[in-house]
């Protein structure tokens, strides 16, 4: 059994919570990759918490890593939002910094696998300005490219754009690529705040559909790069999931291949979405996300929802509606319903994808939903 951990025990850290973990399986070296950020502790100190499981056993020792990032944003500075991907070599890991009351951009570095995977010291090229919010990829094991992609879906700009960091395990010899502007992009803006369903709407309030930056890590399959988004779209009124599929990696000219805008229903609103990639049937794809719509029978809560691509690229209403909610946020004004779901393949088997979301067990208690997938 494994013995349960606080973030900050886990990172050997004691002087400030932590906030917004990550966590990627690596299933080429069998490691366990855990992030957190503390809140600052001095104006000009803040520490992002590195852990990685020693063997394939996550109930096992860790190997822990505290990295001060105060400098990025200087005085008064915060490290946000932090993202994690993993390449064929290295680690990768993105955040957006503020300072001095404004928006720096986006940060990244990357270390070698060889070097935190063996409790070894590292040292790190950090790359800042860049597009917010910059979304690393979890790169497949069949894919041998050397360059590992990002993507940013930058504040109502209706654009994509993406970097490659090729080279990333060698601090001295890796490059950044970009920023390249993502060609074939359909325009988008801003999504609407969700309501409620009816018969939640009694405190008139809506759910937070964030904003349409990537909010998760997208997946990299050779010439390939799956990612997704919440969009509004003029005139509509209504949140929608838009998921991408990008092609020409290989040659550093990124264009859409697919692009659908995926939801429910037609009077569903729909956000917070995420995507993965099977490793052994890379073509393959599923995506989760939340709803406003009950199951077909349940309750008229919010739920989560998923679709994959068995059987053609999805498009418009599509999926079915997993768990829902057991009760209503009940508070006023627009709340915030879970940044994040996730999306990730079984590394155990080819023919299932995990999906876990957030829903409300009782009236302003947060829960966690986690679903098999088998297509």
């Amino acid at each position: 059994a494994c013995t349960v951990k606080s973030l900050n025990a886990l990172m050997a850290y004691s002087q400030q919570s932590m906030f917004d973990p990550r966590v990627q399986w690596d299933e080429e070296w069998q490691r366990w990759v855990i992030t957190a950020p503390a809140f600052p502790n001095t104006s000009t100190s803040q520490i992002l918490g590195i852990a990685v499981s020693q063997t394939s056993n996550a109930c096992g020792n860790f190997w822990s890593y505290r990295v001060d990032v105060g400098f990025l944003g200087g005085s008064g500075g915060l490290y946000d939002y932090p993202m994690l991907g993993i390449s064929q070599d290295a680690v990768l890991f993105t955040a957006n910094v503020f300072g001095s009351g404004s928006f720096r951009g986006a940060s990244l570095f990357s270390v070698a696998k060889a070097r935190i995977y063996n409790g070894f010291g590292f040292s790190a090229s950090v790359y800042t300005g860049l597009k917010a919010t910059l979304e690393p990829s979890h790169q497949l094991l069949t894919d041998q490219n050397d360059c590992s992609w990002l993507a940013a879906a930058p504040a109502n700009s209706g654009q994509v754009w993406t970097y490659a960091l090729c080279d990333p395990a060698n601090p001295n010899d890796q490059m950044l690529r970009g920023a390249m502007l993502v060609s074939g992009v359909s325009t988008y803006q801003f999504p609407p705040a969700a309501p409620q369903p009816a018969t939640c709407s009694s405190a008139g309030a809506k759910l937070d559909t964030l904003d349409n930056r990537f909010q998760n890590a997208g997946t990299q399959a050779g010439d390939l790069l799956y990612q997704t988004h919440t969009i509004g779209l003029s005139g509509s009124g209504f949140s929608f999931v838009r998921y991408y599929v990008i092609r020409g990696l290989l040659a550093f000219a990124p264009t859409i291949s697919v692009q659908n805008n995926i939801y429910a229903s037609g009077s569903s609103f729909d956000f917070n979405p995420s995507i993965a990639a099977n490793t052994y049937s890379p073509t393959r794809f599923g995506v989760n996300w939340s709803v406003t719509d009950p199951p077909i029978g349940a309750a008229g809560k919010p739920s989560m929802h998923f679709t994959d691509n068995n059987g053609g690229n999805p498009s418009g209403t599509t999926g079915l509606n997993v768990f829902t909610s057991a009760a209503c946020y009940t508070g006023v004004g627009t709340n915030r319903w879970g940044d994040y779901s996730q999306t990730s393949y079984d590394p155990g088997a080819t023919t299932v994808f995990w999906i876990d979301n957030e829903t409300v067990r009782s009236a302003n208690f947060w829960s966690t939903e986690i679903a098999k997938m088998n297509w």
